[in-house]
């Protein structure tokens, strides 16, 4: 990897390690609805503007079903979903949870896309679980309800995540990576427009408030997009999927420098197992490719 992809890769990793920060001080500010509402309603505007200067504004009409299913899975369900989940657990909990979206992309890869299921795999499928169950269960002190409910959000989110990764690899093969951003960005707007617009009104914005929304919106939403797929393009796929190991590290840090939030033993060791599991999934043993 060149010196350039990372540093892209370990700001992308900032930039989106971040997001769990902004999303838990905007919960109380203004609910985690109108906060997902506002992040992907702002996002859309610079995403729309930026495919129109690159000339790559999609095919509405024929793909408008397709990306309404897509936003729905890649940005409504999973925003709201960790938005929410942070009343309930820390940001770093949160970021660890959401790594195991590529454990939950392998299983239905496997169910819808006929992909083979090696045993490395099915290994990397065993430690990402356990380093769930680490999580959750394994603490001195017996778990409130609240947290069960935090960790099934952020996993509920993970699995949409996965799911929206299915979805785009069998309806969008045609399309370029910004084109469905845009698309499915515009879309979940519009979905999103009749019921925030009127919510809007009951809502009390001070100057912070807007503030955080638009961190969430132009730097988690927008820049972290554009940095990706830049990385895409640079690194590859699989060295960008890198970023997976370093958001959770990053959501440790803004975590505990800004909330206070202690980096218990028990987070740790989950994450270790399922960045271990995410290595035996994504990375093949040198030499052997098919396994």
């Amino acid at each position: 990897m060149q010196f350039a992809d990372l540093i892209k890769l370990l700001l992308l990793g900032a930039i989106w390690g971040s997001s769990y920060l902004f999303m838990k001080l905007a919960l109380p500010l203004t609910g985690a609805f109108f906060t997902s509402a506002a992040r992907i309603v702002i996002g859309t505007v610079f995403i729309l503007l930026l495919a129109f200067v690159k000339k790559q504004l999609p095919d509405f009409k024929s793909n408008y079903k397709a990306f309404l299913l897509a936003g729905l899975l890649n940005l409504i369900v999973p925003y709201a979903s960790i938005t929410y989940a942070s009343r309930y657990v820390t940001a770093s909990t949160g970021a660890t949870l959401n790594a195991t979206t590529p454990i939950f992309t392998l299983l239905l890869a496997a169910v819808f896309l006929n992909e083979k299921i090696t045993v490395r795999k099915i290994a990397g499928i065993c430690l990402g679980i356990v380093g769930v169950v680490v999580l959750v269960g394994w603490n001195s002190h017996p778990q409130p309800a609240s947290a069960f409910k935090g960790t099934a959000l952020c996993l509920f989110a993970a699995v949409a995540y996965a799911s929206a990764n299915i979805y785009t690899r069998i309806n969008f093969k045609n399309l370029g990576a910004l084109q469905i951003v845009t698309g499915q960005m515009l879309f979940s707007s519009l979905l999103l427009l009749p019921v925030a617009l009127p919510l809007s009104i009951t809502i009390h914005l001070t100057a912070n408030t807007v503030v955080i929304i638009l961190c969430l919106a132009l730097l988690s939403t927008v820049a972290g997009y554009l940095l990706y797929f830049q990385l895409v393009q640079s690194a590859g796929p699989v060295k960008a999927s890198l970023v997976t190991f370093i958001i959770p590290v990053f959501a440790f840090c803004w975590s505990s420098l800004f909330f206070n939030e202690p980096v218990t033993g028990n987070l740790l060791v989950s994450f270790l197992l399922i960045a271990s599991g995410l290595v035996c999934i994504l990375y093949p043993l040198r030499g052997n490719k098919q396994q």
